[in-house]
C-alpha cells in the first residue's frame, strides 16, 4: 500500500475525523498479507480451497474492514510464530466464517485435530473437530462434528430492517449496539471457549444486564456530549471481556494483534470507563498502524515512562502518550461541560505533568519515521488547543 501521511494523522485524536477509506485499506491490507502468510506455511490442512478463499476476499462486500477486523487473526499471528496448526485453523477460519456472515457466499470445510469453537455473527457455535459452512449470503447451514456428537445449526439474514443474523440452535451472546457495528461481550467461559489472551484480572462468571450497563452508560454519555466520538469506538471495537474490578479504580487491556479485542474491568464509575474505552480504542489504531509502517527508530535505548514508572522502548512512550493523550482531551472537554469537575480536575493534574514529560522526550530524543512523526505532531497539536502546553 503506498503509504499516505495525511490519512495516518486522523488516527491519531478521539475527536478528529479517522479516513475512512484509509482505515479500510489498512485493515485488509493487514488481513490479506496475514491470511497469505497462513496459507503458504500451512498450505491445504489449514486452507484446503486457497483459490476460494481468493474469491471470497475479492468479493465487494468483503471490500470494507467490517468482516476483515476480528480478534481471531491474533491467532493466525500465533501460528506464524509457535507454528501451531489448530491456531492457524481458528485465525483463517473466523476470518472466512466474518466474509459469509458479511454475506459473501461460499462453502467452507476444516477439520483439526483438537476441538475448536467459532462464532457466527452473534452466536458460539459448538465445539468441532469437523467444519462445513453453506451460506448463500441469506441463509447458511452449518454442519459440526464435535467430539462427541453431530449437529446441524441454520442460520437466516434478519431482514425487515434488522441487521445481522437468526438461527435457534446456537447460543446467542450478549451484545452492546455501539452504532454500526455489535461489541460481544463474553463472561470467562465464553471468553476461554474462543481462546482469547487472558486479562490481567479473571473474567466475571456470568454478563448481566449490570455488566451491560456498566457500558453503555458510558457509551451513551459520549453519544449525547460528543456524538462525533461515538465512531472512535465503533470502528474497532468487537469483543469485550468483562473482568473482576481490581481493588482500587478499573482496569482494561488490549493485546497486540487481535484487532478489536479488549478487557475492561467491572466498575460503576462511568468516567473511568469511557476512559478505558478511549484509552483502549487508540491503541487498537496505533497497533494497526505499527503493524503496516514502522513509528519510530529503536537505537537500542530506553526511556522513562512516568505511566508504568519504568523504562521503555521508544515505540512504547509513544504508544502510552497517544492512549493518555486522548484521555487527556476527554477530561478536558468533560470538565469544559462541568461533568463532575473535581473528577476530572484531578484526572488533568496527574495527565498533565505525565504527558509533558513524555512529550518532551518524544520531541527532542526519539527519532521518529515520517508516519510516527505524523501521528505525533497531530496529536500535539490537539493537546495544544486544549491548553495542554506542558
Amino acid at each position: 500500500m503506498e503509504w499516505a501521511l495525511s490519512p495516518a494523522k486522523s488516527f491519531s485524536c478521539v475527536r478528529g475525523s479517522v479516513d475512512e477509506q484509509f482505515f479500510s485499506q489498512c485493515a485488509r491490507e493487514y488481513a490479506l498479507s496475514l491470511a497469505s502468510m497462513v496459507m503458504e506455511n500451512y498450505g491445504p490442512a489449514c486452507a484446503p480451497e486457497p483459490a476460494l478463499l481468493s474469491t471470497m476476499l475479492e468479493h465487494p462486500l468483503a471490500s470494507g474492514h467490517v468482516p476483515l477486523w476480528c480478534p481471531e487473526l491474533g491467532h493466525c499471528l500465533l501460528a506464524l510464530r509457535s507454528h501451531k496448526l489448530p491456531a492457524a485453523q481458528r485465525g483463517l477460519t473466523q476470518l472466512v466464517v466474518n466474509l459469509l456472515c458479511a454475506g459473501v457466499p461460499g462453502t467452507w470445510e476444516v477439520e483439526s485435530a483438537e476441538p475448536l469453537r467459532f462464532r457466527w455473527d452473534r452466536f458460539l457455535l459448538p465445539k468441532a473437530l469437523h467444519l462445513r459452512i453453506d451460506s448463500d449470503g441469506k441463509e447458511a447451514r452449518v454442519d459440526i462434528r464435535g467430539p462427541e456428537s453431530r449437529q446441524a445449526v441454520r442460520f437466516y439474514a434478519a431482514g425487515n430492517g434488522r441487521r445481522g443474523w437468526e438461527g435457534a440452535d446456537a447460543e446467542a451472546l450478549p451484545y452492546l449496539e455501539l452504532g454500526h457495528n455489535r461489541a460481544l461481550l463474553l463472561s470467562a467461559v465464553h471468553h476461554k471457549g474462543l481462546d482469547l489472551p487472558d486479562p490481567v484480572f479473571p473474567g466475571v462468571d456470568a454478563v448481566t444486564e449490570a455488566h451491560k450497563r456498566l457500558l453503555s452508560d458510558p457509551l451513551d454519555l459520549v453519544r449525547e456530549h460528543f456524538p462525533s466520538w461515538s465512531s472512535w469506538f465503533d470502528r474497532v471495537i468487537r469483543t469485550i471481556t468483562i473482568t473482576q474490578s481490581p481493588p482500587e479504580g478499573t482496569h482494561s487491556g488490549t493485546v497486540d494483534g487481535y484487532y478489536g479485542y479488549i478487557w475492561i474491568g467491572d466498575s460503576g464509575d462511568a468516567l473511568k470507563v469511557a476512559e478505558s474505552l478511549i484509552h483502549e480504542a487508540s491503541h487498537q489504531y496505533y497497533f494497526l498502524l505499527s503493524r503496516l509502517v514502522p513509528l519510530t527508530n529503536d537505537d537500542g535505548r530506553r526511556f522513562y515512562s512516568p505511566f508504568v514508572k519504568r523504562e521503555r522502548p521508544p515505540d512504547k512512550l509513544l504508544l502510552a502518550y497517544h492512549a493518555f493523550a486522548n484521555v487527556e482531551i476527554f477530561y478536558a472537554e468533560c470538565l469544559r461541560l462541568g461533568i463532575e469537575p473535581a473528577q476530572c480536575e484531578r484526572a488533568l493534574a496527574q495527565l498533565g505533568g505525565e504527558l509533558g514529560h513524555v512529550q518532551r522526550v518524544l520531541s527532542d530524543e526519539i527519532d521518529m519515521t515520517p508516519a510516527g512523526r505524523s501521528l505525533f505532531d497531530a496529536l500535539h497539536a490537539c493537546r495544544s488547543s486544549h491548553g495542554a502546553l506542558n
